[in-house]
């Protein structure tokens, strides 16, 4: 006969968030032919600066907490009883450890099963996230335009000391960022700032002008200390800038298919696309020689000629 107490973790490991309270839970349960007297348990974190015991509790008796250390005493547990005995705890930073837990009683005959290990993992509480976006996609030469790069916190600490950049391939006006430091260059802007609150955002927004015509391309990034998800760091966006003067050409053949001795017409369509009239367009069609020859071209009011047989030249 006899008695004997015996600790187990409720769970095999805990996964957690810096900022944010983790459980550790365990349950004693009390065996044999007589009662448990006077247990304790009693749940150890590992000394650190960063992770602190909060509270702790139990479904029999009483607990207090000291420094890394929380103690609960359950007195007397009757033969087949039980005590869930739960602790909260919080971290700041992104770390692993173990909690040690023990169990003792006055009259307990075994003490193989009185103690237990429970990992915790800690992921990071620092998240910093970034979009951009652009005012329009389309943009005549010399309009103004803005960028906004919003750099959000997204987890349950405050990102401090990031810095926000930007690039792009047009002339930069201005940067305001409130909340931040801004450095304006020709096509660069770097802004250092000091906090961005947990579930909070800053918006940086960029002053521009198009004059040159073609693809605007623009990049964005954040970088912060124990930032704890680095994929969502980076943002681009893209916009056209249209010149004056410009001339496109087009088809709607992208795969044609062509028997041997049978005609086939491939259309092509030429367009102004700028605000001012376009002179002095030419245009040349080459077909792959000797395989294919230019039978004859519409030319939809042009003058055309056919300088070699795979060739087709209008004006």
């Amino acid at each position: 006969g006899g008695m004997h107490i015996a600790l187990v973790s409720g769970v095999h490991a805990v996964n957690g968030e810096g900022g944010r309270p983790f459980a550790l839970p365990f349950t004693v349960h009390s065996k044999g032919n007589l009662a448990a007297d006077d247990a304790v348990v009693t749940v150890t974190l590992p000394a650190s600066s960063a992770t602190l015991i909060e509270s702790a509790s139990s479904t029999v008796g009483t607990c207090s907490v000291s420094g890394m250390t929380a103690v609960c005493s359950l007195g007397e547990l009757e033969v087949d009883a039980s005590a869930q005995v739960t602790v909260s705890a919080r971290g700041n930073t992104a770390t692993s450890f173990k909690v040690q837990a023990s169990v003792a009683a006055s009259n307990d005959r075994l003490a193989s099963n009185n103690r237990t290990l429970l990992p915790v993992s800690l992921r990071s509480g620092i998240d910093a996230s970034l979009s951009l976006t652009a005012s329009a996609t389309e943009l005549a030469m010399s309009a103004p335009f803005q960028l906004h790069v919003d750099a959000s916190s997204r987890r349950a600490l405050p990102v401090r000391d990031a810095t926000v950049s930007l690039n792009l391939n047009q002339p930069i006006l201005s940067a305001t960022l409130p909340g931040g430091v801004c450095v304006v260059n020709a096509s660069s802007v770097s802004c250092a700032v000091e906090e961005i609150p947990a579930g909070g955002a800053r918006r940086l927004t960029i002053e521009a002008t198009a004059q040159a015509a073609g693809p605007l391309f623009a990049n964005a990034s954040i970088g912060a200390p124990g930032d704890g998800d680095i994929n969502n760091n980076t943002a681009s966006v893209s916009a056209w800038v249209q010149a004056e003067r410009d001339v496109e050409l087009t088809t709607m053949a992208a795969v044609t298919q062509i028997g041997v001795g049978v005609a086939h017409e491939i259309p092509f369509t030429l367009r102004s696309r700028g605000s001012a009239p376009t002179g002095d367009v030419a245009l040349l069609i080459s077909l792959p020689a000797p395989s294919l020859v230019v039978d004859s071209g519409d030319p939809g009011g042009a003058i055309c000629s056919t300088p070699a047989r795979n060739l087709l030249r209008c004006v």
